[in-house]
């Protein structure tokens, strides 16, 4: 049968406003007629349903109808957020956020599929509250540990029995009001006071007796204020091997007390207004540093020694007002407060007032040191030995060979030094110097002309080869010869003065003479 379609004629067409489901629709296609059924029209097309918006009214939709046209709308980025086309040719939406991860991060993994930003917890001492738009972070209290205190009044230390507070070992009583009480402390082992500032809180004893005692414990006060008016500071007694610590404080009242048998002593950025006596120590003790302190004191003595030993004892950086006759440093003559092989020092401290920055103690006592002080001299390691009309020969008995000037010498000075009637200078200090050495003498051989005559200085009886100084002298014409070299000296070493005839063995009549060390 043959497909061959034929011309006609087709018109008077009825208005429909829809097709139905048996509707068929004509086409050409190469000069040819062709129909097709609406459902395969659709299917050919690809097109079933219709295309509208949908979602919440108030979104911004993705489909931007114009009339008859139905636009839809290309995504952008905005803040935080990068749009992209990804590898399968879909439209990709991310988040644009960066994280610094110096610290804590507060994103725990920023390219996880959820991302989970970590919650801010509060800890010990520690509140954290929100508030609107804000995390308000904030202290509670004092962070505290379990060996903490807080002391706001009285009441919050141990209840006082007769009238004394027993404070408790391996605690820290953190103060954090003034108090003011007429009871006496005793003092725990490794009890810590603790004030926020010695500018902001005071602890105050009413009462005349010693406010704080304190057998074989080791301690500290620190950040505070303690005013002690008509009492006393402190008591202490221990076994040589306590640790106290005063840091931070200002210490304002009348006698500061006394301290025996200790191992340590740190007193440091503290501040002392004492009315009628200081320190008083004793027994056998280690060492103390006292560094970065003000004080004022109107009577007695702020460091009295006594007879006191220690390992050690230094003062730096001390301003202190010696009002009246008050002392700032007193104690045992020729170094007997200081251990042997140990050292006492002042240094780089300044004194006001009329009162006396030492007694007793010296400048140059063989284990003290002291430097850069107003009002007291530095610390001098120098020696001066002299002859003056000596009539002893010095015995020559073989030529070339050096021997020791004979005669009787004169100390003239000698600071950390010891000179004996030989002439022999023997350094005393505890540390190796490094010194110059100046010898001059007026002799003569006995008998002779042209007597080739060398001085030497010698160190520990052996001659300084190199220092020799050489002159031809003649009998009845004496003549000034001089010896200058340079050398160090540890403790007990010592210089003598040499001379020797290259010539024969004709004595020497060394009739004046200065030897210089130092």
């Amino acid at each position: 049968m043959s497909n061959q379609s034929k011309d006609r004629k087709i018109s008077k067409f009825v208005a429909q406003t829809a097709l139905p489901s048996d509707a068929f629709l004509t086409y050409i296609s190469s000069n040819t007629n062709y129909r097709i059924s609406l459902a395969d029209f659709q299917a050919s097309l690809g097109v079933t349903g219709t295309i509208v918006q949908d979602g919440a009214v108030t979104g911004t939709p993705i489909l931007d109808v114009a009339g008859s046209v139905n636009n839809i709308r290309n995504l952008e980025a905005g803040s935080g957020i990068k749009t992209s086309v990804s590898p399968e040719n879909g439209a990709t939406i991310e988040h644009g956020f960066i994280e610094d991860t110096t610290g804590v991060e507060l994103v725990v993994d920023l390219t996880a599929q959820e991302p989970k930003f970590r919650s801010i917890q509060s800890g010990s001492g520690i509140n954290v509250s929100a508030s609107n738009g804000t995390i308000q972070i904030a202290l509670s209290g004092v962070p505290a540990t379990t060996k903490t205190v807080i002391v706001s009044d009285i009441n919050d230390f141990p209840a006082a029995v007769s009238g004394v507070i027993t404070l408790s070992d391996d605690t820290e009583y953190a103060i954090r009001n003034d108090i003011t009480t007429a009871n006496r402390f005793v003092l725990g082992n490794n009890t810590v006071l603790d004030g926020s500032d010695n500018l902001t809180i005071n602890l105050t004893y009413t009462g005349s007796g010693i406010m704080f005692t304190s057998l074989n414990e080791s301690w500290t006060l620190k950040n505070i204020t303690i005013t002690f008016a008509s009492g006393t500071f402190i008591n202490f007694d221990g076994t040589g091997i306590e640790i106290l610590q005063i840091l931070n404080c200002r210490l304002n009242g009348a006698t500061l007390g006394t301290i025996d048998d200790f191992a340590g002593i740190h007193i440091d950025d503290t501040q002392f207004t004492i009315s009628t006596d200081g320190f008083l120590f004793g027994g056998a003790n280690g060492v103390i540093l006292a560094e970065a302190n003000l004080g004022s004191i109107d009577a007695g003595t702020f460091y009295d020694l006594g007879a006191a030993t220690f390992a050690g004892f230094s003062v730096t950086d001390a301003f202190v007002t010696l009002n009246g006759s008050s002392i700032f440093l007193d104690g045992a003559a020729s170094s007997a407060n200081i251990n042997a092989g140990s050292l006492g020092s002042v240094h780089n401290c300044r004194f006001f007032g009329a009162g006396t920055p030492l007694q007793t103690i010296t400048e140059n006592d063989l284990l003290w040191q002291f430097f850069l002080n107003d009002d007291i001299d530095d610390t001098e390691k120098s020696a001066l030995a002299s002859q003056a009309g000596n009539v002893t020969e010095t015995v020559i008995a073989v030529a070339t060979t050096p021997v020791k000037l004979a005669g009787s010498w004169n100390d003239e000075h000698s600071p950390q030094f010891d000179i004996d009637a030989t002439g022999k200078i023997t350094y005393k200090g505890l540390k190796t110097i490094h010194v110059d050495i100046t010898m001059s003498f007026t002799g003569a051989p006995v008998s002779g002309s042209n007597k080739s005559i060398v001085f030497y200085a010698a160190k520990g009886g052996s001659v300084i080869t190199n220092s020799g100084a050489a002159n031809n002298l003649s009998a009845g014409d004496p003549s000034r010869s001089t010896v200058i070299w340079h050398t160090t000296l540890a403790t007990d070493e010592y210089i003598e003065a040499f001379v020797a005839n290259d010539t024969d063995t004709i004595n020497m009549l060394i009739t004046d003479a200065v030897l210089r060390v130092g």
